[in-house]
């Protein structure tokens, strides 16, 4: 994204009324994926995605602050993948992973084959 002449303007753009931009796309698909695949299956990981103030604006994954390069989102996001993949590849298709933010149907059982 930073290369081609595209710079941090054009994927930091926002496209739609709520701000979303295609880096918001990115820092929301990391957090996304990281609290699924990694969290919710009681795995920890490294890599941390970005931790948006959600009290002060609930669309605040969606987009990237004046903080948040593309280089620095898109690396965050590889090594969330790195996490994600190596999560999977310790778990069997019939793990079990618990969503907590989800209250009473968090507690259920959901399998990792439904999440990939």
């Amino acid at each position: 994204m930073e290369g081609g002449g595209a710079g941090r303007a054009r994927p930091a753009a926002a496209r739609t009324p709520t701000g979303t931009s295609l880096l918001g796309l990115i820092k929301h698909c990391a957090g996304v994926e990281h609290a699924y695949v990694v969290e919710c299956f009681g795995r920890t990981s490294p890599a941390q995605p970005v931790s948006p103030d959600y009290e002060a604006d609930p669309n605040a994954d969606l987009y990237a602050t004046a903080d948040e390069s593309a280089a620095f989102l898109i690396a965050r996001y590889r090594a969330v993948g790195g996490a994600v993949e190596a999560a999977i590849a310790e778990m069997d298709l019939d793990s079990v992973g618990r969503v907590p933010w989800w209250g009473d149907a968090g507690r259920s059982h959901w399998g990792s084959s439904w999440c990939i």
